[in-house]
């Protein structure tokens, strides 16, 4: 069989591959050795309102539309640009912000990589970004939304809702950028008890005494919500598994060794502990449920007590 039978040939047109990434609506953009904007895509002029004729052969990263960091630098002054280091060999990934023509700065992801001749020789660059503005104004209507709706009035927590918000954004960015997190399920051990023993005000103030000590036990980048009743999820970020039993010991023993003062006299709790890592396969409930279970698995050990994934080889993925 000869080599022109075995690999199919298509017949496409110089300008088909130009056409294809003009429909795009992430903007695409191509440097030359020497920086040069060689391309400018119909989907970078809707993201940053500069036309193709008014950006090609001009130099990425001039002020017309240059990009901010988080901390509002001029990117190519704060780090190492993303454009030279592509024209070097190198490729990255970065959220950083865009000026547009009209003068605001919008938020985007920018993915950056070098384009190579044959023999593999750098022969240019390329940038594609995606316009993360409608996920920006997501993040800020939640933020609103939790301090009007989503607050846990008695402990100041967000409450479940505000939690399955957290969880199904952890979820879709550990499937996204494979950042790995926990949910950790806690439960009061003998709440009725402590209820009936010193009264329901009481009861407010030991929610609120182990809400605050989770929360102050935890890094800011967590999150800590009340579920419901005497049950606490916490969603923990950047974590392994190997690290679930070490943070659930401190949690347990910070709430243990709180003593709240009332008028019958002094009253601790402690609590029961259910941790697990996110799964690739996993959805808000089948993960909530493998650490409420783990956290059932606590009570059958006595109470008092922090059940991890590795203490549980049934509950293991197959």
């Amino acid at each position: 069989m000869s080599h022109n039978e075995r690999t199919p040939s298509y017949d496409f047109a110089p300008d088909l591959y130009e056409t294809i990434l003009g429909k795009l609506k992430e903007g695409v953009v191509g440097v030359g050795p020497t920086g040069s904007i060689i391309y400018w895509n119909h989907g970078a002029e809707i993201i940053t309102g500069f036309e193709s004729s008014e950006m090609l052969g001009t130099q990425c990263g001039q002020r017309t539309h240059h990009c901010l960091t988080d901390g509002g630098e001029p990117l190519c002054r704060a780090h190492t640009c993303p454009m030279r280091e592509a024209l070097r060999g190198l490729e990255s990934e970065c959220k950083v912000y865009i000026k547009h023509k009209l003068g605001f700065y919008t938020p985007i992801t920018l993915h950056t990589f070098p384009f190579r001749n044959p023999v593999g020789k750098v022969i240019g660059a390329g940038q594609v970004f995606t316009n993360d503005k409608p996920v920006h104004d997501a993040l800020l209507f939640m933020e609103e939304a939790h301090k009007m709706a989503l607050r846990d009035t008695l402990t100041g927590l967000g409450n479940r809702a505000y939690g399955e918000i957290h969880i199904q954004r952890s979820l879709l960015e550990m499937d996204r950028y494979r950042i790995p997190f926990a949910v950790f399920f806690i439960d009061i051990d003998h709440f009725k008890k402590v209820n009936d023993t010193y009264g329901h005000e009481t009861g407010d103030v030991a929610l609120k005494a182990v809400g605050d000590i989770l929360r102050r036990g935890l890094r800011t980048s967590d999150v800590v919500t009340r579920w419901g009743g005497e049950e606490f999820v916490c969603i923990i970020l950047h974590v392994q598994e190997e690290q679930l039993a070490h943070i659930g010991e401190k949690l347990r023993s910070l709430v243990e060794n709180t003593c709240i003062i009332t008028p019958q006299g002094s009253c601790s709790v402690t609590i029961s502990i259910g941790a697990t890592v996110a799964r690739s396969e996993d959805d808000i409930e089948t993960l909530v449920k493998r650490a409420d279970t783990l956290m059932y698995a606590s009570k059958q050990n006595g109470r008092n007590f922090v059940s991890t994934d590795l203490d549980n080889p049934a509950l293991k993925p197959a």
